[in-house]
Order: structure tokens, then C-alpha cells, then sequence
């Protein structure tokens, strides 16, 4: 069985993060990833285009 799981980052809240906590975000990721990629269950990773760029209308 597979899943597609979707990921979605708001911009505005992630600019209100300071630098560390985007770092720790990134970090938590790149571990989360790592560890679905050593177990054999992650597949693919995709971005997608930045939602400024996607002609959606905003919240």
C-alpha cells in the first residue's frame, strides 16, 4: 500500500520565524526525511511551485 502525504508551508509564517527557528525547522525535516529514506518507505520528494508563483488567491 502507498500514501501521498502533502506538505504545505504558509510563507507569512515562516518569515515571522526567527533564524533559529527556521533552522530547527529545517533540521527536524532533514531528519524526518533521512529517517523515512533509511527505512525503505519514502519514495520521492517534490516541490512544488512557491504559492506567490501558483495564481491561488491568498487567505
Amino acid at each position: 500500500m502507498k500514501f501521498m502525504t502533502g506538505l504545505h508551508i504558509d510563507p507569512a509564517v515562516l518569515d515571522a520565524l526567527a533564524d533559529e527557528e527556521k533552522a530547527a525547522l529545517g533540521a527536524g525535516h532533514r531528519e524526518f526525511v533521512e529517517t523515512l529514506k533509511s527505512s525503505g518507505e519514502l519514495i520521492l520528494t517534490q516541490a512544488l511551485v512557491d504559492p506567490s508563483q501558483a495564481g491561488c488567491p491568498g487567505p
